[in-house]
């Protein structure tokens, strides 16, 4: 049996409660970016029924940030978690699961797993099984479905890009395996963003400059597998693999922003001596094997 319930808190309480925990708890000092906002779920005479707490409401992505894993797919990235799924009212489904599968969604989105807090229903402690930050909803090439837990839950929304974003989500009952039980009518419900933070391409460390750390940060990575979405990883491509790719993201915008003040970090060669640089230490200690 699986059984969706209210905390016994109070539900003013109980919000207030883990608004806090997921701002503070484990969340290495990113910010939801607002106000919850909330898919309210319910299973009644048949039907799946979704409220959302603030319909018109159209959050902006902050950022850019840097982060220690795993909230490290957020680095270099507009984010938001203001959105969230929550119970209705208890309700009994006798086995089987509340699935949410993207129906539609702009590309260059990318979602997450909600983190340490969010499935912890307001306690603090993560759910057996809980994977923070996991891509979902087709991220990475991760399910286009996901298990909801049953406790009040926000997944990480995030883009590289500036631009508007939507995501139309199908709400549903189904069997472990995500199998839609057909005795349940689905809901829909449809989340927008709009992300004004414009990334500066080949700045992997978001510090409004691409100079010598980015230039490092892909050298000192490379030919490795790594985690995808982490261009501190020096994979800005987001292939999970630094290459070639990862280098011309670099140098095709070398020196562009603005410099960081004197005397601080490194001196930046010129763009000249940049891509001799890079050539010289991947020839050299590297070698040319391209993925």
């Amino acid at each position: 049996m699986f059984r969706y319930a209210q905390s016994n808190i109070g539900r003013p309480a109980g919000l207030a409660l883990c608004a806090s925990l997921l701002v503070s708890s484990g969340a290495h000092g990113q910010t939801l970016g607002g106000f919850m906002s909330h898919v309210n779920i319910g299973v009644s005479g048949g039907q799946v029924l979704v409220f959302r707490d603030d319909p018109a409401l159209i959050p902006d992505m902050i950022g850019q940030d840097a982060f220690d894993a795993p909230f490290s797919v957020l680095n270099g990235k507009g984010y938001n978690a203001q959105f969230g799924w929550t119970a209705l009212f208890p309700f009994d489904l006798q086995g089987d699961l509340i699935w949410i599968e993207v129906i539609d969604q702009t590309p260059g989105l990318q979602s997450f797993q909600g983190g340490i807090a969010s499935n912890s229903g307001g306690t603090g402690v993560p759910n057996p099984g809980d994977q923070p930050m996991a891509p979902i909803f087709g991220t990475f090439g991760s399910a286009d479905i996901w298990s909801w837990s049953g406790s009040m839950t926000h997944n990480w929304y995030a883009s590289v890009e500036p631009g508007d974003f939507f995501a139309t989500y199908r709400v549903y009952v189904g069997d472990t395996l995500g199998v839609m039980n057909n005795t349940f009518t689905p809901a829909q419900v449809t989340f927008e963003w709009t992300n004004t933070h414009q990334l500066l391409a080949g700045d992997l460390n978001t510090d409004g400059f691409v100079g010598i750390e980015d230039l490092n940060t892909v050298l000192g990575n490379w030919n490795q597998s790594t985690a995808q979405g982490d261009p501190l990883s020096g994979d800005p491509t987001g292939d999970g693999f630094v290459g070639i790719e990862d280098l011309n993201a670099v140098l095709g915008n070398w020196n562009a922003g603005t410099p960081p003040p004197p005397g601080f970090g490194i001196d930046v060669p010129e763009p000249a001596s940049g891509l001799l640089l890079a050539g010289l230490l991947i020839l050299g200690r590297r070698g040319w094997n391209a993925h």
